[in-house]
């Protein structure tokens, strides 16, 4: 193994770090919650000595071993005095040579007596090796190993942003796996397939996604479909395959009022994933279009589509999981350090934790520095993105993107109300939209507009995808978020 840990925050590579050690010295080593540690991390303690090994973890993302030394000698050094162990145990994310290690031991001498009490990178990654049961608990670490991630990109679709290797790390940093997910697990292994349900921005793309990561890690092959069709088309025999059919009521335009037959697809194709256990199907929509749909399909409404359906609900979220969640996007952000003390001071976190909007997609924007405005204080702008959650794509809209991109979206919206567009047609409607700004409205077109235009959206307003058919035929086409 040669983990970097890259995705693993601090409290992450702490109780990792618990785990492993726990395991190798056969000692039970208490973890206590974020916040001051007076120089404990980790204490293993008995009856004659509390403090009778002491743990320090040392995460060091991007960082430089002379940063690591400062801390220990300028910071860790007194409060171990005060602590006085009977051993001291250090552990470190960074790489380390015999050479550093030594230098880590005159420093905090006596109480470091050896260096094989001074772990590593490479000792971490060994420990992992020696007990493969610690790794696979660690999903987040696992899946973002070269050797799963180039199966994952092997097993998912080119010209999908979800499955460029950059995308997956990033979002499997910042997703946090409850209870309810290993359900949501449970659920796909029992039936063969899922449904996932809930409001706008609840998190039901990022657990599609982090249950397709996983399935492609063992080899499924994923077709991404937009049209049950093109599931029945792509149906192979004695093949491992997830049909992937995100917001499947919503993104195809489904009107089950004028379409005879399209729900008894869905419905024959469900059927026919659940008797075959080398296939599954993910499929996710809005909890309202579900049951919207439901009302106008008696098929849908007696398939029993709900015994696999898992809807992803905010009071699902218990406190501690809304800090995780909270917590990873500020860690994994591009945040300044004084914008992230912002949410420590005066325990303002909890304000987020315990709004009545907290939402994970409103995190992801207050925790974006593309999206935040300097003339207001960072702790009012959250407050108002959270009071007020319909502001953000109002102020996106209005002062973050450029005219043409306003062009752009309201012609995409003017299309009947469709999500997924052809870039065919999309250029051509764009284009004569365009022209008639030019004549009406003096506006000045620059060159490659279509394309800019495209880049500036992507993935904060629309996505783009390239779809390929038999590998000849390919389409591109686009879809609001």
């Amino acid at each position: 193994m040669n983990y970097d840990f890259s995705t693993l925050n601090d409290k992450d590579f702490e109780e990792l770090a618990r785990d492993l050690l726990s395991k190798k010295l056969q000692m039970y080593f208490q973890s206590f919650k974020i916040g001051k540690d007076k120089g404990i991390d980790l204490r293993y303690s008995t009856t004659e000595n509390e403090n009778k090994i002491i743990v320090q973890v040392k995460h060091y993302r991007g960082s430089k071993f002379s940063n690591l030394i400062s801390v220990l000698k300028n910071e860790e050094l007194e409060k171990i005095s005060k602590l006085n162990p009977e051993r001291y145990i250090i552990v470190t994310s960074l790489p380390l040579n015999p050479i550093e290690k030594e230098k880590i031991k005159d420093i905090l001498s006596p109480y470091i007596v050896s260096t094989s009490d001074i772990y590593g990178k490479e000792n971490i990654n060994s420990l992992i090796s020696e007990f493969p049961e610690i790794e696979e608990k660690y999903y987040k670490l696992w899946l973002s190993s070269t050797i799963v991630l180039n199966r994952v990109l092997k097993n998912g679709i080119k010209g999908r942003s979800e499955f460029a290797e950059s995308e997956i790390v990033e979002k499997i940093r910042i997703f946090v796996a409850n209870k309810e997910y290993d359900k949501a697990v449970n659920i796909l292994n029992l039936k063969h397939f899922i449904l996932i349900t809930g409001a706008p921005g609840i998190g039901k793309t990022i657990l599609a996604n982090m249950l397709t990561y996983q399935l492609l890690a063992k080899d499924f092959e994923l077709v991404y479909v937009t049209d049950i069709k093109e599931a029945d088309d792509a149906y192979g025999q004695e093949k491992k395959q997830l049909f992937y059919f995100d917001d499947f009521l919503g993104s195809t335009t489904l009107d089950l009022k004028s379409s005879r037959n399209v729900d008894t697809l869905i419905v024959n194709f469900i059927e026919r994933v659940k008797k075959d256990k080398q296939k599954r199907l993910i499929l996710t929509c809005r909890t309202t279009l579900l049951n919207q749909a439901k009302e106008n399909s008696e098929k849908l409404d007696n398939s029993k589509i709900d015994i696999a359906k898992y809807e992803v609900k905010i009071e699902d979220y218990s406190k501690l999981e809304k800090a995780k969640i909270l917590y990873n996007h500020i860690y994994f952000s591009n945040l300044t350090d004084d914008l992230k003390k912002t949410f420590f001071k005066n325990e303002f976190y909890w304000k987020v934790i315990k709004h009545r909007n907290y939402n994970p997609r409103i995190i992801e924007f207050f925790t974006d520095t593309d999206r935040i405005e300097h003339e207001i204080s960072y702790e009012k702008l959250i407050i108002n993105f959270l009071d007020y959650p319909e502001k953000i794509w109002k102020h996106s809209f209005e002062r973050q993107i450029s005219e043409a991109s306003r062009i752009f979206l309201s012609t995409m919206f003017s299309l009947s109300g469709r999500y997924i567009i052809s870039e065919e047609r999309l250029k051509e409607v764009f284009d004569n939209r365009i022209n008639y700004e030019i004549r009406n409205n003096n506006f000045t077109k620059a060159n490659n507009l279509f394309n800019s235009t495209i880049k500036e959206l992507q993935n904060a307003f629309i996505k783009h995808t390239l779809r390929i058919y038999d590998h000849n035929y390919k389409t591109s086409e686009f879809f609001i978020l």
